[in-house]
């Protein structure tokens, strides 16, 4: 998906379209978010720390994805 989204520029620069990039970057994020809690389960770790760690820095992706500067 990311692949697909960027173009290489004849001076080596790389041009992405930002919702494509946008949208893979929090299609990991969300899998993450799914895959942690699941492998903690099977681990028999406590991983809530990790997952408001995570949630924070994907709320913090989306506003700053969003924001109009």
């Amino acid at each position: 998906m990311l692949e697909r989204s960027a173009t290489r520029m004849p001076d080596g620069r790389l041009v992405g379209e930002g919702a494509t990039s946008g949208t893979a970057a929090l299609t990991v994020m969300f899998c993450m978010m799914a895959w942690v809690p699941t492998w903690g389960d099977y681990f028999g770790l406590d991983v809530t720390r990790q997952m408001s760690a995570m949630q924070s820095v994907m709320e913090e992706f989306l506003r700053h994805g969003v924001a109009l500067e």
